[in-house]
């Protein structure tokens, strides 16, 4: 997998599962491809987009007024 095609599919997964823009949900796609290591390995099974997407959502706030 490209790193093109890493972040495509994590933010297909927030759009799917977070309800973000598609434009706000490249942009945090590539935050989460830039905050992992710098070495991209597709092999590591940790690397999985959706899954670095869900962990990423999962840390998230939900503000109430």
């Amino acid at each position: 997998m490209t790193k093109d095609e890493w972040i495509s599919r994590c933010a297909a997964r927030y759009v799917e599962r977070g309800g973000l823009e598609y434009s706000t949900a490249i942009s945090a796609a590539e935050a989460n491809f830039d905050g992992h290591d710098a070495a991209f390995d597709s092999s590591r099974t940790d690397y999985n987009p959706e899954a670095c997407a869900d962990d990423d959502m999962g840390c998230w706030t939900h503000d109430e007024e």
